[in-house]
């Protein structure tokens, strides 16, 4: 798919019902290869302005798998994007206006790549400024940037900034820690179970 003018909206708090009928329909086609599914990104994160994109975290054992899946996904409309990470594998659905409505991202459940954005996603729930800081972002990143979505993606996320967590292997997690249930065992002031 050719780039796409990104833009940026104001948070619209039908999101979390479009995730909740994505996951449905995902959990239906794909029943027990994904460990679970996660509303992630802008749009789970209420207050945040974003891409009026749905993105979905999807925890598999092994990524190896992942690609046996593409024809059920396909069925959903969903089409692979170009791989660009080494952990993780990347699909979306299109939209009625000819740009993506949903991305589904598929990670090791455990890893790194599945643990980080979810603390993200947590933190901008927790922190009113750091959202607010995010947004600002965003929007001058969207305008900067017009419909260049790789460079959107690499100047939002660099390496480190005040806005991610520095990319560092993270601490190897105990049994009581590793994630169960559908949830996660967040640090202090991050907790949010999902329902």
């Amino acid at each position: 798919m050719a780039g796409y003018l990104i833009e940026i909206v104001p948070y619209d708090p039908s999101w979390p019902t479009a995730y909740e009928e994505e996951r449905t329909r995902l959990h239906r086609a794909l029943g027990d290869c994904v460990a679970r599914l996660e509303h992630m990104g802008s749009t789970s994160v209420p207050g945040l302005d974003s891409k009026p994109i749905i993105d979905i975290a999807a925890a598999v054992t092994s990524l190896a798998t992942v690609p046996d899946l593409f024809p059920k996904l396909e069925g959903l409309g969903y089409q692979p994007i170009d791989q660009r990470s080494p952990d993780r594998y990347d699909l979306w659905r299109v939209g009625d206006k000819g740009h993506p409505s949903h991305i589904l991202h598929f990670m090791a459940d455990g890893s790194d790549a599945w643990i980080r954005p979810i603390i993200f996603r947590n933190a901008l729930r927790a922190d009113a400024n750091i959202r607010e800081k995010y947004s600002e972002l965003k929007r001058k990143l969207a305008e900067e940037c017009g419909d260049d979505i790789i460079a959107y993606g690499q100047m939002k996320n660099p390496p480190s900034s005040p806005t991610k967590p520095p990319r560092a292997e993270p601490p190897p997690l105990s049994q009581e820690d590793r994630p169960r249930g559908g949830a996660l065992d967040y640090p202090p002031g991050l907790t949010e179970q999902p329902a």
